[in-house]
């Protein structure tokens, strides 16, 4: 009698392949082995009705590792904290890498709560739509990303974090850039 070889785990990937936005629907669809409509309806009833869809879409999407870390020598997209453009911890620098946009942009969205509170006094500064009260929720959100996104300190993983191939190659060019 022969015996089967033993089954590997089934593990939950993000899939690269299928994706609209993080290819958090499309791995869990896979893993459970679903129509990635339905899933990415339900995440859409979740953040619609209950608003805690969002919040959970992005928890997967920084947990659960993309397709592409299975595959040798697949260009890979972590999100890192970017040292060598930081002011203060690098947050938004690293979410600008790793989205491909200018730092600037996540910078004015965790600053807007503050313009708004400084400007309030004169309400012809902000339109009634922009007119958001103080919170101390981004200043929570920032230190949790800073805390928790670990901090790009080698050249690969400065490289992964653009999304860009690692291989010797684009190490070598990164290195001579430096």
């Amino acid at each position: 009698e022969q015996q089967a070889p033993p089954k590997r785990p089934k593990r939950l990937y993000r899939y690269e392949n299928n994706k609209i936005l993080g290819g958090v629907c499309s791995g869990l669809a896979n893993y459970f082995n679903i129509d990635v409509t339905i899933v990415r309806i339900i995440f859409l009833i979740l953040l619609f009705s209950f608003g805690f869809g969002i919040l959970a879409y992005i928890i997967l999407w920084i947990a659960v590792p993309n397709s592409a870390d299975t595959v040798i020598g697949s260009t890979r997209k972590k999100l890192y904290r970017d040292s060598d453009d930081k002011i203060m911890g690098g947050v938004c620098s690293g979410i600008g890498n790793y989205f491909g946009i200018n730092a600037w942009i996540p910078r004015a969205l965790f600053l807007l709560p503050f313009l708004s509170f400084a400007f309030r006094w004169n309400d012809g500064v902000f339109p009634n739509f922009l007119k958001i009260g103080f919170s101390p929720g981004s200043i929570i959100i920032y230190i949790i990303l800073w805390l928790v996104i670990p901090e790009a300190k080698t050249t690969a993983e400065k490289l992964e974090m653009k999304g860009e191939k690692v291989d010797i190659d684009s190490i070598k060019n990164s290195v001579m850039e430096e």
